[in-house]
């Protein structure tokens, strides 16, 4: 595993924390502006996994463009 994808797994794992200490202060918080707060980092936690997914896709891309690369020099 690439440092890029160690990083992204990392960053993966924080999202995940995130969403787990929203959803455990969902059912304890007893006001709405606390909900609000654990609204609004759930909301960053799902945007951070989509951010995450596409730089897995255009990290794959770029793997496959390189493989594309080194065939087509390969047969000239």
């Amino acid at each position: 595993m690439d440092e890029r994808q160690s990083l992204l797994k990392q960053a993966g794992g924080i999202a995940n924390s995130m969403l787990e200490l929203a959803s455990e202060a969902d059912e304890k918080c007893p006001d709405d502006g606390c909900r609000v707060l654990f609204g609004v980092m759930r909301d960053c936690a799902y945007r951070i996994q989509q951010e995450i997914e596409r730089e897995q896709a255009h990290i794959c891309r770029g793997c496959s463009a390189k493989k594309s690369q080194s065939a087509f020099r390969r047969s000239k």
